[in-house]
């Protein structure tokens, strides 16, 4: 069964995602200066600093008190670490989206500059988040088909469930 969903997406390519030349006037250009954890970074604007949740995506959370998913919560961290630490990006606020969310942070997309990557894509495509369906967002589909991707191929947090399978043991 696995191998048959595996040649079914290879025949189908993973969706281009390019951000919107309007939506992309709302933003503004700033340094990644620190990762808190997988979804959250805090860049720095030339004058100030603000601390961006990435919209439409949930990593595990670091410190989490029941200690479920702290392995997956580093390895995401250290992605998104490795992927924008000190990076110029663009942020770009989700227009369906609240411009903040419960705790006072932006919700946004970060589009590398200046080749155009799109962190939340990419860390969803990297199997280090999954989307958030219960939220509405401008890349919802998208984010989701990537999640479906990266669990089919279990990259990633779904790696877990690649090395169960591989050692015999069941959930």
């Amino acid at each position: 069964m696995e191998r048959k969903a595996e040649d079914i997406l290879a025949r189908h390519p993973a969706p281009i995602v390019k951000m919107d030349e309007e939506l992309l006037k709302r933003g503004y250009m700033a340094r990644v200066v620190q990762v808190i954890d997988g979804d959250t970074v805090a860049v720095h604007d030339g004058s100030e600093e603000h601390t961006i949740r990435l919209a439409g995506v949930d990593s595990p959370e670091l410190g989490d008190p029941s200690g479920k998913g702290q392995h997956e919560a580093w390895m995401a961290a250290m992605w998104t670490r490795e992927f924008c630490m000190g990076e110029i990006v663009m942020v770009v606020p989700d227009p369906c989206q609240d411009p903040r969310d419960h705790y006072g942070r932006e919700v946004a997309y970060l589009i590398r500059q200046p080749e155009g990557s799109n962190v939340n894509v990419e860390l969803v495509r990297a199997g280090h988040a999954r989307a958030t369906p219960e939220h509405a967002t401008l890349l919802a589909f998208v984010l989701h088909e990537l999640e479906v991707r990266a669990r089919v191929t279990r990259r990633g947090m779904w790696a877990a469930a690649r090395i169960a399978a591989e050692v015999g043991v069941t959930g």
